[in-house]
């Protein structure tokens, strides 16, 4: 199972999300700020963060510069901003950063998925019936 990190400082949005992300077969775990996810980042284990662009504290820029340098891989983990606006300036900031991913609030919960299946290259588990093919054929 491939774990996201939601960083989102509206908890209300934030629980939809994660919502969203655990039942389409993630493991989903969510900070309100910036510092709070330096620390989740630090613990391991993250394969996608969805951060929000413009928070208090620390914004999302500076957050994934953060993420960047703190990394062995320097900033391996994918990186998707959730914005209700981004300026063009943002968007070129945070390409220089390696992050070419950019989510328009409210997001669009599909795109939402979908970008995060392929960022994660996860695929859910198919539900299959199963049936015992020995059994069948010695008792059927």
């Amino acid at each position: 199972m491939k774990t996201v990190l939601l960083v989102e400082d509206d908890k209300f949005y934030a629980e939809a999300l994660i919502r969203v992300l655990r039942g389409a077969g993630f493991e989903a775990v969510a900070a309100s700020n910036a510092p709070a996810a330096l620390r989740v980042v630090a613990g391991g284990g993250i394969d996608l963060i969805i951060s929000d662009l413009h928070m208090p504290r620390m914004d999302g820029l500076e957050f994934r510069g953060e993420v960047a340098s703190s990394e062995p891989t320097g900033g391996g983990i994918p990186f998707v901003f959730l914005s209700g606006m981004v300026e063009d300036c943002d968007r070129e900031v945070a390409r220089g950063m390696g992050v070419q991913h950019f989510l328009q609030k409210p997001v669009d919960l599909t795109k939402l998925v979908e970008l995060s299946r392929e960022l994660t290259r996860f695929r859910p588990p198919v539900q299959k019936q199963t049936t015992n093919f020995l059994r069948d054929s010695v008792t059927g």
